[in-house]
């Protein structure tokens, strides 16, 4: 419990920036205790083990250590939990390796994909017989770019049926309509995006992120401009959005308005301004290995 305790303390404090003055009692002796009687609690008590290997994850994130052993131990223990407590330890290594692709280490992207690749064959998306519509399109967000095109299909037809019903009409067509774009079948993208009501903020987000950035793949840089109009009109309107969103929309209308700037003239000089910016690993980008992509596009035009 005291371990389970800790990890929430680390997370909270990961998730805001900072560092928060929790009462850490008896962390260093519990720590000790476990480094001092490994062998014996590894064996005789795997919950435990689980969740100090999680921990030590979270506070040696430099050190991929842990994480190599954590993955480790779960596959040759398997049969010492149940199918709902493996689902969650699995669910840890999902969230560790998100936090290191959201600080800009996008090459942990094909770490998570076996992950999940793992979790596919065991069914362990699956709990108290549904998905929410976020762990349904965090798989999405990170298989379509490595181009799982196959698996991705396999995927969303096992699952859709599992979706939380408020939102599964969005999720499924957000998932089709990513799916379309990562494949370069644009014009297959819009009915898909159509069909989305946004119910949600995220929804409304994100289908605009990808219309934009439909419109810049297809040259249409009149309709982007329109569409980046309407998103900040939208942030000045809406009042529900938390500040997350805020910022990620911010910064997705800062990035491809420069993009598009570079795309309509080749202004080198923008160019620079725009790597430089996306060197601030602070900064939450939405669709960041995409951008990456367009610079390198950019810079091999320059050097031909």
């Amino acid at each position: 419990m005291k371990f389970h305790t800790f990890y929430e303390m680390f997370i909270y404090q990961y998730q805001n920036g900072k560092p928060m003055n929790f009462d850490k009692t008896f962390f260093p002796e519990l720590i000790e205790f476990v480094n001092k009687n490994e062998t014996s609690i590894s064996s005789s008590h795997p919950n435990v083990y689980v969740i100090y290997l999680v921990l030590m994850m979270f506070l040696n994130k430099d050190n991929d250590k842990f994480s190599i052993k954590y993955k480790k131990y779960l596959k040759l223990n398997e049969n010492k939990f149940s199918r709902v407590q493996f689902s969650y330890y699995y669910r840890y290594l999902e969230s560790f390796y998100h936090s290191k692709i959201n600080e800009g280490q996008i090459n942990f992207r094909n770490e998570l994909f076996e992950i999940y690749t793992i979790m596919f064959a065991k069914d362990l998306f699956i709990l108290e017989n549904f998905i929410t519509d976020k762990d349904f399109n965090n798989v999405i967000n990170i298989a379509l770019p490595l181009g799982k095109f196959d698996w991705v299909r396999l995927y969303i037809e096992k699952y859709k049926d599992f979706i939380i019903p408020d939102l599964a009409e969005e999720s499924y067509n957000l998932a089709m309509a990513k799916f379309f774009f990562y494949k370069e079948d644009f014009k297959n993208v819009f009915p898909h995006l159509n069909l989305i009501h946004y119910k949600d903020p995220h929804y409304y987000i994100n289908s605009k992120i990808l219309l934009a950035k439909v419109y810049y793949e297809t040259g249409a840089l009149g309709s982007l401009v329109s569409l980046l109009d309407s998103l900040r009109k939208y942030l000045t309107r809406e009042k529900n959005l938390n500040n997350p969103q805020v910022q990620i929309l911010k910064n997705f209308i800062k990035h491809i308005s420069i993009l598009a700037k570079i795309r309509e003239g080749n202004k080198t000089d923008e160019l620079g301004i725009l790597k430089k910016m996306m060197e601030n690993g602070k900064i939450f980008l939405s669709s960041k290995s995409w951008f990456v992509e367009k610079i390198v596009e950019f810079d091999s035009i320059k050097n031909r």
